[in-house]
């Protein structure tokens, strides 16, 4: 397609032949049909779509970098993360072993990039002498000449898996210094290669091939080695630009063979710290990506050998925290003023970057170089040690000095430098990780502490010691500078009573703790800081036996009264409503241990609110905070049996109402979360149906609610009323009937109809329920027979309804009738149930039997549906219907 006319017109206004033409490029390598076909054709189109970026017009650069991304799925699958990569590729000497021409094009394409951002380095400096905004220029500089293909080819490099290892001649041996690989001269046969590059707005694109047909390889070596790649992504490595370096450096990692990757690991950590007094932030922020990355291709993987995490542990571990003092100083200086931890000498990004690395891989050292498969007891006692020496040092040298000196922690808040943000977060992490070291120590006589391993024998090792976290804890939690860290440590004593880890809130002092979770419930701070404080107060008075005694709250009603009046505000963030009703479920107890007045009351309207909430029309969040505040409150009622014997019955029911809800609700999250929690009060698994069934035997038919009861009879019924009237049942039914068979919706197979099994279930419940209610209580019994009464009406104007249409029994398994008829043939078994236990019922089973009968008239009716009149018709045979006999063959009745 050549270039036209067109071509010179304004952008925006004509569509371009070189975009049609590369779209059409793209749709084929997208063809799986193609995949074998187009194997020839990728290495030119990636030289296509990498020069194409170069252009000046924004269509061909949007087409071409559409093209590049459906190349690098075709040759490297997809990356499920779009920031972390899987490196679960093809290694960089199968891939030019495919694609030759890719290894000296890639190498060009990169050479151009150096060379571009060392052009604007040198105008940075020269245009800085001239008092020029040294800000905007950097933004100036780097789009004008940062190279277009940068950022893909880092990006293609990046998809490549390390190999096991390199051939001696490919790869020099390293330096003492921080240089990963030797310097060599770019390689001239690659350069030379390569044709110049394309021009798409001169040039027609047929000619593709033919420019690129003198991409050729001059040797073997050549082809295979990493070298020169990693020579030129080096030099990216200390760019000004911060995105830049983090592409390089996961560029950079699968390019070194695993054999080698402790030793450049090693070398970039000692380079760093011999080189410190002259190293720049950007070096130093490059080189800790790389190490980074290195340390997330070659060791964090399952498939790392126990040699690799030995070598990670005899030789990157010691280089690593060698760093420590230096990017970690102490937070005051000698004349006792704060110094800001070091904020002036290494720059934040830097310290941020380093602490990732340590949080990572060494603060959870144990999680992935000690496995089940590669047990070694002299080694894991090893990892243990050194890890347990580290996190004891850093506690006691410097983060337990940081963080108890509130004037520290409010210079900490105020820097705005990039970087101080994840520096303060990484800080509080390894602060939380060093609490969790339960590896014992001594106090010595110096004041020091050690290890109590590393004492010898006979040796005045003086007093244990075990570290009382409150000083630094209070400061984090009545801090507001730092917000995110008090969200951290809240989430991770959450966690701690989650797994029931008890010991450290005994550590910690649990008076000291609930008056500040108090004080959260009540102020107008940030909603996520709140809710965890609320979340974590709920969760200690459930796991822990707190008295109302202890309890710090001088009024407990008014405390939940005002509770109460959030909830009911106009204004109240959904995460604090959530939480305070979980917290309530917790309170209940305490109200009823002091014989308060109005407990009644305030736990009745604690359960209208939650059967308010647990309406299926709710958000989802609102249903499972009402599934969690119930199986709460249960668990705390089966704990206090003896104290809350005397809870308000009425309140009962409502809240055996919620869990009826929730058991049936529409998300699988919370019937699960509900049947789970009744499964193990049991003792025996259950689903959510089962723990429907033993939730309704548990009911009391003499206090049983009136609003389920209507409920469950109208849901039966089927019919969009709650109005149990006969004649209004036959117009709704004859209605249906007419909705069914409209001649507008197709038929569904005879055989099998298409509804939710869900549906059935639902009905058999209501039947069940409605059944065990009227076995215990005459009076409900009389109530239920004008209903079940409306259902056998409903079903006998069906089958008028549907003779009058001509459509006959095979309209029986439409999606819409067929449920409809089994509930209504439930309906009518309740009622010949009912009948059978009041005075003269002979006619009304007569009457049941003289509709059954006209069904079996018609003909192709539903065989389900015949199945089930037949257990009814069998069923107005029997003389005293006991319940057993009502719900004996109820699953038959409606399987699918």
């Amino acid at each position: 397609i050549k270039t036209d006319s067109r071509a010179t017109v304004s952008e925006g206004t004509t569509d371009l032949p070189q975009v049609h033409a590369i779209n059409m490029l793209r749709v084929l390598l997208d063809d799986h049909a193609l995949a074998a076909d187009i194997v020839p054709y990728i290495e030119h189109a990636y030289v296509l779509s990498l020069t194409g970026l170069r252009s000046s017009r924004w269509a061909i650069r949007n087409v071409c970098s559409l093209l590049y991304a459906s190349l690098t799925r075709r040759v490297f699958g997809n990356n499920q993360s779009k920031e972390i990569s899987k490196y679960d590729g093809i290694t960089g000497r199968e891939l030019f072993t495919r694609f030759p021409g890719l290894h000296p094009f890639l190498t060009n394409q990169l050479e151009d990039a150096v060379d571009q951002m060392a052009d604007a380095e040198s105008l940075m400096a020269d245009n800085h002498l001239e008092n020029v905004d040294p800000l905007s220029m950097a933004l100036r500089s780097g789009a004008e000449f940062i190279h277009p293909a940068l950022y893909p080819c880092l990006i293609l490099l990046s998809r490549l898996q390390p190999s096991p290892q390199e051939s001696p001649h490919t790869l020099a041996e390293p330096s003492d210094s921080a240089d990963v690989v030797a310097q060599s001269p770019h390689s001239e046969s690659a350069t030379s290669a390569v044709a110049p590059p394309m021009n798409l707005e001169e040039e027609p694109l047929t000619r593709v091939n033919e420019r690129n047909s003198t991409v050729h390889v001059t040797s073997a070596s050549t082809m295979l080695s990493m070298y020169s790649f990693t020579e030129l992504v080096e030099m990216c490595v200390d760019s000004p630009v911060f995105k830049t370096r983090e592409m390089a450096a996961r560029a950079f990692a699968p390019l070194v063979p695993s054999d080698r990757a402790t030793s450049v690991i090693v070398s970039l950590l000692k380079g760093l710290r011999d080189a410190s007094n002259c190293l720049t932030t950007n070096s130093c922020h490059g080189a800790l990506c790389q190490i980074h990355e290195l340390l997330k291709v070659h060791f964090c993987t399952r498939s790392t050998s126990l040699a690799m995490r030995r070598a990670f542990i005899a030789h990157v571990f010691p280089a690593l925290t060698a760093l420590w003092s230096l990017f970690i100083h102490s937070p005051a200086r000698d004349d006792g003023e704060p110094d800001g931890a070091g904020m002036v000498e290494i720059s934040d990004i830097v310290r941020h970057r380093y602490l990732l690395i340590v949080n990572e891989y060494v603060t959870c050292g144990e999680l992935w170089t000690l496995t089940r498969q590669q047990a070694d007891a002299e080694f894991a006692r090893s990892v243990q040690l050194s890890l347990s020496r580290f996190r004891v040092s850093a506690l006691y040298g410097s983060l337990h000095p940081l963080f108890s000196d509130r004037r520290v922690l409010r210079l900490l808040g105020s820097a705005q430098t990039p970087g101080a943000f994840g520096t303060v977060m990484e800080m509080a992490r390894l602060f939380l990780a060093c609490i969790d070291d339960r590896t014992m120590a001594v106090m010595r006589t110096d004041g020091s502490v050690k290890l109590y391993m590393d004492t010898d024998e006979g040796e005045n090792v003086g007093d244990q010691v075990q570290y009382n976290p409150w000083p630094v804890l209070s400061s984090l939690l009545s801090n507001d500078e730092f917000y995110e860290a008090k969200l951290l440590v809240l989430e991770w004593m959450s966690e701690h009573a989650s797994n029931e880890q008890m010991d450290i809130f005994g550590r910690i002092g649990i008076t000291n703790l609930l008056p500040l979770l108090i004080a959260d419930t009540e102020t107008t701070g940030d909603p996520l800081v709140r809710a965890a404080s609320i979340r974590l107060l709920a969760l200690l008075c459930t796991k822990l036996e707190i008295a109302p005694a202890v309890f710090p709250v001088d009024d407990l009603p008014a405390f939940w009264d005002r509770i109460s009046a959030q909830l009911s505000a106009r204004i109240c963030p959904i995460s604090v409503a959530l939480a305070l009703t979980e917290l309530q479920a917790t309170l209940v107890y305490m109200l009823y241990a002091q014989s308060y007045e109005g407990a009644h009351s305030r736990l009745r309207s604690w359960a209208d609110h939650l059967y308010k909430w647990s309406d299926p029309e709710c958000p989802a969040p609102y249903r499972l905070a009402v599934s969690r505040s119930l199986v709460t409150y249960s668990a705390i009622k089966r704990f206090y049996e003896t104290t809350m014997a005397d809870v308000d019955p009425a309140s009962e029911e409502i809240l055996r109402l919620c869990y009826w809800r929730v058991l049936q609700d529409d998300d699988e999250e919370i019937r699960e979360y509900v049947a789970q929690s009744i499964s193990r009060r049991l003792g025996r698994q259950l689903g959510c149906d089962q723990a429907c069934e033993r939730l309704v035997a548990d009911f009391e038919p003499t206090v049983f609610p009136h609003t389920y009861v209507a409920n469950r009879l109208a849901y039966l019924l089927g019919l969009p009323t709650a109005e149990f009237d006969v004649d209004r049942a036959r117009i709704e039914a004859e209605h249906a009937v007419d909705m069914a068979v409209n001649p507008s919706r197709a038929l569904f197979d005879h055989e099998s109809p298409n509804i939710y099994i869900d549906q059935l279930r639902n009905m058999q419940l209501a039947y069940f329920s409605l059944v065990t209610i009227a076995s215990g209580s005459p009076q409900s019994a009389k109530e239920f027979a004008g209903a079940a009464r409306c259902c056998v009406e409903a079903l006998d104007a069906a089958r008028v309804a549907l003779v009058s249409h001509g459509s006959g029994g095979e309209a029986t398994s439409l999606s819409l009738l067929y449920p409809l008829i089994q509930s209504w043939i439930l309906g009518a078994r309740l009622l010949v149930f009912v009948a059978a236990h009041l005075e003269n019922s002979q006619q009304t089973i007569a009457r049941v039997k003289e509709v059954v009968g006209a069904w079996f008239e018609e003909s192709l009716v539903h065989p389900w549906i015949v199945r089930a009149l037949n257990s009814l018709n069998d069923m107005c045979d029997i003389e005293g219907i006991s319940k057993d006999d009502a719900v004996s063959d109820l699953f038959l009745l409606t399987f699918i």
